[in-house]
């Protein structure tokens, strides 16, 4: 059997997450989706003024202010995604310097159990790839290894991108905000994970070399699929706010974690540790979005063929 292209099970979690939110009507209309207007607004409920290129104010009590943009504000406008990233990659990556307390205990906790894991890793994957071979667990890492390349954003960036455009072109407000919020979040904690590739160099399981093998040009620490599904996992169980779809994000989310073991691609303590920072990634991505004031989106009007952008404002 070949393996599943990442893009159908991409596809199956946008279904799953649009059911959920919109049962029976349209996404818009969904009871769910109305409560969540603070989140897929940027925390918005009051709106300063909302406008596009046909110059016609939407039909909105809270909405003032009309007129055509130039397309000198359109190109502001785009070059303000590009600020936004600059701005939330800056406190992502100097987040230490601000760390409390809690915020230590939590990554001392984190690098004592890599450490544990780094002293068993040989153990614990040669257990993984006996249990390919079990009744039960073997279907399961048969399974992970059909749907692993969900975890390759070389296969699956393009999917993001095209949720990205279709949400912004069609006013999708979750499949744009989670679109967003993943590409983001890979580029982000993307860059950690090349720098400790360089930093520790350790060498993958299938090379031979055992598992204390460090700072020998190797690329296995941390693992790169682990980081990216669990950047997914996270982002979508957040959006989902459904306690089963949760479990079913981070379930695919670990098994193909257990699959990046048992093919021998990566240490225990490459995966475990991949999936804490792909966690804590995505979560501050989430939280630097809900508290930006302003969002400024495309929008496509089908009725009067008008497009253009509409400002979201908090104040």
């Amino acid at each position: 059997m070949g393996k599943t292209p990442a893009y159908i099970l991409i596809l199956s979690m946008f279904f799953f997450l649009h059911i959920n939110n919109s049962g029976a009507g349209t996404i818009q209309d969904a009871p769910g989706y109305k409560g969540a207007l603070n989140e897929y607004d940027y925390i918005s409920n009051s709106i300063l003024h909302q406008t596009d290129y046909s110059g016609q104010k939407e039909d909105n009590p809270e909405i003032g202010g009309s007129g055509q943009r130039t397309a000198g504000q359109v190109w502001t406008d785009f070059k303000n995604v590009f600020r936004y990233y600059i701005q939330d990659s800056y406190d992502i990556y100097t987040a230490p310097i601000r760390f409390e307390r809690r915020d230590w205990l939590i990554a001392g906790a984190s690098a004592a159990l890599t450490g544990i894991l780094i002293a068993f890793d040989e153990q614990i994957t040669d257990e993984f790839i006996r249990a390919k071979d079990a009744d039960i667990t073997g279907p399961v890492i048969g399974f992970a290894d059909e749907i692993e390349s969900v975890g390759h954003m070389g296969k699956t960036n393009r999917y993001y991108f095209a949720g990205l455009f279709l949400g912004y072109a069609f006013d999708i407000k979750p499949l744009t905000a989670i679109s967003a919020q993943i590409l983001e979040t890979h580029l982000i904690a993307g860059g950690i994970k090349n720098a400790a590739i360089l930093a520790v160099g350790r060498r993958r399981p299938h090379e031979g070399e055992g598992p204390y093998k460090f700072w020998d040009g190797g690329t296995s620490f941390p693992s790169g699929h682990a980081l990216n599904v669990f950047q997914v996992a996270t982002i979508l169980s957040h959006h989902s706010r459904t306690p089963s779809l949760s479990v079913l994000y981070y379930g695919l989310a670990g098994i193909i974690g257990v699959q990046r073991v048992s093919s021998e691609s990566h240490w225990p303590s490459d995966v475990f540790i991949a999936g804490v920072l792909g966690y804590v990634a995505a979560k501050a991505v989430i939280k630097l979005h809900e508290n930006r004031k302003t969002a400024i989106t495309p929008m496509v009007r089908p009725e009067s063929n008008a497009m253009g952008f509409r400002i979201l404002h908090t104040f």
